[in-house]
C-alpha cells in the first residue's frame, strides 16, 4: 500500500507519515517512535556500521542513527522534551538508544491506515 507524505504538528509533538525514506546518520531532539506500515520493516544503522531491522522501534533523543525505510511506508511520531510522553518514554528507554517495539497481530488496522495515508 502506498502512502502520501503527511505532517501533523502539535505544540509538543509531530507525526510524519511517508511512503519511504533513506537517510545517513542523523539525530533528533525528540524521542521518536517509528512504525513500519508494511510487513517489510525498516533498517536502523549505528555509527559503527551495524544495522538492525525493525517493524517498530523507539529511539532516544540525540541517538545517532541512519534510517532506511525505502521499501516500506513509515509512521514517525516525535515527542518534544516539553511533552509528558517524552519523559515517560525516556525513562522506559533507560540508557538504551534504541528499543524494539513488539506489535501484537492486528494492532494496525490496514483500513484505518489507508484513510490516514
Amino acid at each position: 500500500m502506498s502512502y502520501q507524505n503527511h505532517l501533523y504538528v502539535w505544540e509538543d509533538r509531530f507525526l510524519y507519515i511517508t511512503a519511504g525514506v533513506a537517510s545517513e546518520l542523523t539525530q533528533r531532539h525528540t524521542v521518536t517512535l517509528l512504525v513500519a506500515l508494511d510487513p517489510t520493516g525498516f533498517t536502523l544503522g549505528e555509527p559503527s556500521g551495524k544495522q538492525q531491522r525493525y517493524q517498530a522501534a523507539l529511539i532516544a533523543r540525540q541517538a545517532h542513527r541512519s534510517l532506511d525505510s525505502s521499501q516500506t511506508s513509515l509512521l514517525s511520531m516525535n515527542f518534544d522534551p516539553q511533552s509528558y510522553e517524552y519523559h515517560t518514554l525516556s525513562r522506559f528507554l533507560g540508557n538504551q538508544s534504541v528499543r524494539p517495539v513488539i506489535l501484537q497481530p492486528n494492532t494496525i488496522n490496514p483500513g484505518e491506515l489507508h484513510q490516514i495515508g
